[in-house]
């Protein structure tokens, strides 16, 4: 879990969070991507680049664009809410929140986040065998051709393996 300077670090600890403190949107950026944390909490305010800013770069980074975001506003009114959303932000909070209100709604996305961890694993993996899943060697595969694709001087390789007994699988299957 996360923690701005808005909200206490030692009260989320109290509560059972383990927090990080990062004092701007850069340092959010760059522990968040270090760290991948459950849970962004952050202020609208940060010397640098503001809250909506800095929720919108850790959403459109494929670091730590699965990272659901908590933004704190002094004033949360219907503007602050549709600009938080539209930033990225999973929730818009007031900073005078009860933190029954404010545990309530961090412990709701850290719950989300971790089924969504644990589906995405159940989806690399093929769960008898433990290899990795067709889809998984598909997204490596483009990923590699982007990055390779903008390296003039690299080059590609490509290697077909034939698996004993799997003829029968394609026989019954096809090929794909």
């Amino acid at each position: 879990d996360w923690s701005s300077d808005v909200c206490s670090s030692d009260l989320l600890e109290l509560a059972g969070y383990d927090c990080v403190a990062a004092a701007s949107g850069h340092g959010c950026l760059q522990l968040a991507a270090e760290d991948n944390p459950d849970v962004v909490l952050m202020d609208l305010t940060l010397p640098g680049m503001d809250g909506f800013a800095t929720c919108r770069r850790l959403q459109s980074s494929p670091e730590t664009g699965g990272i659901p975001v908590v933004l704190m506003a002094a004033a949360v009114t219907e503007k602050t809410t549709i600009d938080g959303l539209e930033a990225g932000a999973r929730n818009v909070v007031a900073a005078d929140a009860s933190e029954a209100l404010l545990f309530a709604r961090l412990d709701a996305l850290v719950r989300v986040a971790r089924s969504h961890s644990r589906l995405r694993r159940l989806a690399m993996r093929d769960e008898l065998t433990g290899v990795f899943s067709r889809s998984l060697l598909f997204q490596a595969r483009r990923r590699q051709l982007k990055s390779t694709t903008r390296d003039s001087d690299a080059g590609i390789g490509c290697l077909v393996a034939d698996v004993d007994g799997f003829r029968r699988i394609n026989d019954a299957l096809g090929h794909l």
